[in-house]
């Protein structure tokens, strides 16, 4: 299961509609660089944690340090390939944008006007 900063309900995001389609597409075509350049060179060498694209983003996305690691030791060992990884990566953040989609449908007009409306700050002199 993901544990990401957003949502650990993996069958929401499985489930998720269409327009989330396009996260996967770009995950699948950028989301790279520490795979061997054949299935056969990844299996015997691993995959270099340090440039590969979507480890890097699940460092940053992924709150769950075992499973982190697992992803770690399993991609870099070699046993992991790099769609595989892409996958975890997609995992993890198809929620992630659903909740932020969910969110920005409740900003209104009125919101943003309140949100920028200059005001005093709590707590600050007047000579600063």
């Amino acid at each position: 299961s993901c544990s990401c900063s957003c949502s650990s309900d993996l069958s929401q995001a499985e489930a998720a509609p269409r327009r989330r389609a396009p996260l996967a597409e770009l995950a699948w075509r950028l989301a790279g660089g520490g795979g061997g350049e054949t299935v056969e060179e990844h299996r015997e060498k691993g995959g270099d944690l340090a440039t590969d694209i979507s480890y890097q983003w699940l460092r940053f996305f992924l709150h769950d340090d075992a499973e982190l690691a697992r992803i770690g030791d399993e991609y870099s060992s070699g046993r992991m390939l790099s769609g595989e990884i892409k996958a975890e990566l997609v995992k993890c953040l198809v929620p992630l944008v659903a909740q932020h989609q969910q969110a920005r449908a409740l900003v209104t007009d009125d919101v943003v006007k309140t949100f920028m409306t200059p005001r005093p700050l709590v707590g600050a002199s007047a000579e600063s």
